[in-house]
């Protein structure tokens, strides 16, 4: 049967039905660097880790967050993204990617293990290794290399936090330590001098304990002055 031409009504609606059939197809995914590399529902009872692969993002490859059972007081939607900001200070160097983890004021019951990629210049010891953060307000944190669990082999730094913020890897080019700033409340374990924020009293020096928010030399209670 021959076929007569085709009136403008129908090649409209013939071209709509191709841009509608075009419009489900699948087209390449979104650069993970671009927003969030990874998320996850990490429950209170059951816990669990988060490990960022080159699929997820090439950048950010090898960070990893796990979370012990019974850390969340809620089951919680965990995110893990490329942070716009720089967290080295002083003589420090940037040794890897900075990252952001989410939700931003997260706060956990027990530390939770952190883990980011580093890689070092030549000429620069692993011992330089370092982890510095940055809080919404710009505290500055500071993990030294002896809060480290370090894999040579992986490239890759882990510690312990019980809160989330922005985190990367550093290396101390010398004096990094005098204004990198000082184990705050996310640290696991510090060493904080008087003043320092804390939670809890392994944040801060020897003879020392956690009064409120802060290291105190007395512990008088909370508003105590710190000596």
């Amino acid at each position: 049967m021959k076929s007569g031409p085709v009136s403008a009504s129908s090649f409209a609606l013939l071209f709509g039905l191709a841009a509608a059939a075009g419009g489900c197809s699948s087209g390449p995914p979104a650069n993970p660097g671009d927003g969030v590399a990874k998320s996850q529902v990490i429950t209170s009872a059951g816990g669990g880790t988060i490990t960022v692969t080159p699929s997820d993002s090439m950048a950010l490859a090898g960070t990893s967050i796990r979370i012990p059972a019974g850390a969340l007081s809620s089951d919680t939607t965990i995110t893990i993204s490329p942070s716009p900001i720089s967290v080295s200070h002083g003589a420090q160097g940037a040794a890897g990617p900075v990252v952001r983890f989410g939700p931003d004021g997260t706060k956990f019951l027990a530390a939770a293990t952190v883990t980011l990629p580093f890689a070092l210049a030549g000429g620069v010891s692993v011992n330089q290794l370092e982890v510095a953060g940055q809080e919404a307000d710009g505290t500055a944190l500071l993990f030294k290399h002896g809060q480290l669990t370090i894999d040579s082999a992986a490239s890759t730094v882990a510690f312990q936090v019980t809160g989330f913020t922005d985190y990367g890897a550093v290396v101390d080019n010398g004096g990094a330590g005098s204004d990198g700033g000082s184990a705050g409340p996310d640290a696991g374990s510090g060493g904080g001098a008087p003043g320092s924020p804390c939670m809890n009293g392994t944040q801060c020096a020897s003879q020392e304990c956690c009064v409120g928010t802060h290291c105190c030399g007395s512990c008088g209670g909370p508003g105590a002055i710190c000596k």
